[in-house]
C-alpha cells in the first residue's frame, strides 16, 4: 500500500523546467511569452536568421495572430537581432 502512494505522490510532482537556453537581454521575457505560445525553444535557437530576416518573421507571425503590444514585438526584434543573429554562427 505505501508503494502504491508512493508511486501515486510521485507522478503527481512536477516535472523540472526545461533549461533555460536564451541569454538574458532586454527582450527575452517577450520572445519567451509570445514565442512559445506556438514554437519550442529548440525551434527558436535552431532557426538563426539575419535581423532582415527576424523582422519579416516577426512581421509574418503577427498577420498570423501572434498576440503581442507592439513594444513586446519591437523587444522581440531587438533581442533577435543581438543574440539569434545567423552571422553569430
Amino acid at each position: 500500500m505505501i508503494a502504491v502512494l508512493t508511486a501515486a505522490a510521485a507522478a503527481q510532482l512536477p516535472s523540472s523546467p526545461a533549461p533555460d537556453r536564451f541569454p538574458d537581454g532586454t527582450g527575452k521575457s517577450a520572445l519567451l511569452k509570445v514565442c512559445s505560445n506556438c514554437h519550442t525553444v529548440e525551434s527558436v535557437i535552431q532557426t538563426l536568421k539575419t535581423r532582415q530576416e527576424w523582422s519579416d518573421v516577426i512581421d509574418q507571425m503577427a498577420h498570423f495572430g501572434a498576440e503581442a503590444s507592439e513594444q513586446e514585438f519591437d523587444q522581440i526584434l531587438a533581442y533577435s537581432g543581438e543574440v539569434l543573429l545567423a552571422d553569430h554562427r
